[in-house]
């Protein structure tokens, strides 16, 4: 059996249990796996680059992308325990590029309670918010100078 457990707003702890039967059939990684050293001309631009490393990287190293995790007064007072939710979803997406063979790490270096609200605003707002912080500019600005100081490769608005 799998089970989800997480933290609900009455700080109660819930545990959820997943039916895997419910999850689509595995079937072979959609992309093949290219010997170290050998370009293949088939492939999109963006996956083998003429020069340089191919962003598929080398599947016998981990990459660790470093993380930080904003959030809004209205997120942490839906929550019982934001930090510990944030947590949490590192951790469950960690596992899940483990569980599917992808090499990446998550590191979360830090939190951020950001100064926005977004009530009424659409999903395309928000998101056209948080690209205008990270370029440093618009009401999600602290984004940007945050991801300096914590060295973050993303940041999660």
């Amino acid at each position: 059996m799998t089970y989800a457990i997480f933290p609900d707003k009455q700080g109660n702890t819930v545990i959820d249990q997943i039916d895997p039967g419910g999850f689509p059939k595995a079937g072979p990684h959609p992309i093949p796996e290219i010997p170290k050293g050998e370009k293949r001309g088939d492939l999109p631009f963006w996956q083998a680059p003429a020069d340089g490393p191919s962003i598929v990287g080398d599947p016998n190293s981990m990459t660790i992308v470093t993380l930080l995790a904003a959030y809004t007064d209205a997120a942490a007072a839906e929550s019982a325990d934001i930090q510990s939710e944030i947590n949490l979803a590192v951790s469950m997406a960690n596992t899940s590029f483990a569980n599917s063979g992808i090499n990446i790490t998550l590191q979360l270096v830090g939190t951020i309670a950001a100064t926005y609200v977004e009530a009424g605003r659409s999903a395309s707002t928000v998101i056209n918010d948080a690209r205008l912080g990270m370029a440093g500019s618009g009401e999600l600005s602290e984004l940007y100078s945050a991801r300096r100081t914590f060295g973050a490769d993303l940041s999660s608005p």
